[in-house]
């Protein structure tokens, strides 16, 4: 995913550089999401099998850190999604 999100910003800025000639913040958004969120995402999931695998004491709770880490954020912003349409 993170790659997929790197070739889409650089496709958007490419985009916006051929139509305007220059770029201000075009694709700054997935280049954000792939750099704050899936890339340590990935890291601590990959943390968290390790830790499984390896059978370590603490891995169960390992594994539900990195699973709340991960949906954490979506649901922050699901909820302030909600409650910016509600308001």
């Amino acid at each position: 995913m993170a790659a997929w999100l790197y070739r889409a910003s650089r496709i958007a800025v490419d985009e916006t550089v051929a139509r305007y000639g220059h770029n201000v913040d075009s694709g700054v958004y997935e280049l954000v999401a792939a750099n704050w969120y899936f890339l340590p995402a990935f890291a601590v999931l990959g943390f968290a099998a390790v830790a499984m695998f390896c059978g370590w004491a603490w891995r169960k709770l390992i594994h539900w850190l990195a699973w709340l880490l991960v949906l954490l954020p979506i649901v922050w912003l699901l909820a302030s999604e909600i409650f910016r349409v509600m308001a």
